[in-house]
């Protein structure tokens, strides 16, 4: 559920990829994982439906899957490593917070460290 969390903030809030099927294939190097079968729900601004097949349930479908998420530690770290626009508060002491999504990260603040 942490990558489904990443896919959401990532796109923007616009889609998120859940479901995911697969295996880890060892016989190449380096060893990789093949996904099958993905269902990405796309919140379409125009109102079009089923952008990414059937499974597609847009908004309503991102909506369901964050009604039983619960964040985990992994959630946590992936939005703040990937967050695109960290502000630092003007104490040092302070935690600097993504201005897209709030998150925040102690430790950044003064920093000058973007995303």
């Amino acid at each position: 559920q942490a990558f489904s969390h990443f896919t959401y903030y990532h796109s923007d809030r616009r889609m998120l990829v859940c479901d995911l099927q697969g295996v880890l294939t060892t016989s190449g190097s380096p060893p990789k994982f093949e996904f099958m079968d993905p269902v990405i729900h796309y919140w379409s601004r125009t109102g079009r439906q089923n952008v990414y097949g059937r499974t597609d349930q847009g908004k309503r479908g991102i909506h369901n899957f964050f009604k039983t998420h619960e964040c985990s530690e992994l959630c946590r770290m992936l939005k703040r490593k990937w967050c695109p626009k960290w502000v630092s508060s003007s104490s040092s002491s302070a935690a600097s917070k993504c201005s897209s999504c709030g998150a925040k990260v102690a430790g950044l603040a003064g920093s000058g460290r973007q995303g």
